[in-house]
């Protein structure tokens, strides 16, 4: 496996960083309820195991590209990255209209938890649209 960082185009970091932005956020508070604050972990039954899937996805299609030569593996995970962060920044979104039954208030996790899979489906769907082989290749005219 050789690691080329010239593979890595602005779409990838992109999707690695909201990988990481909502991985960090599923351990802050996310709703306020009157005993407490919950983080994304004890607030959902199944959509925190989507959210840190979509997390690993984003970090797993900066790193395919970054260590795969083909074009075929991260093409690969890029249109499962793609799937997963819309389905994920669409719970997120619809948790946030319909808050869990006692919250009151919503905390900064969710917002960054919503910038993280919304970040995560933006850099991984540039990238799909972006043929370029790395960020030093020059996007060739259509003829």
């Amino acid at each position: 496996m050789t690691v080329d960082f010239n593979r890595i185009r602005p779409a990838e970091l992109v999707a690695g960083f909201g990988g990481l932005v909502l991985a960090v956020a599923m351990f802050l508070p996310w709703f306020e309820f009157s005993s407490g604050n919950l983080d994304a972990w004890s607030a959902f039954t199944v959509i925190d195991v989507l959210l840190a899937l979509t997390a690993l996805s984003g970090v797993g299609v900066f790193w395919v590209t970054l260590t795969r030569s083909g074009p075929a593996i991260p093409v690969a995970a890029g249109v499962w990255t793609t799937t997963i962060g819309l389905v994920s920044t669409l719970c997120v979104g619809l948790r946030l209209v319909d808050r869990p039954a006692g919250s009151f208030d919503t905390c900064v996790g969710v917002w960054l938890g919503l910038a993280g899979a919304l970040l995560v489906l933006i850099g991984a769907w540039v990238g799909l649209n972006d043929e370029r082989p790395s960020r030093r290749s020059p996007a060739t005219p259509a003829r």
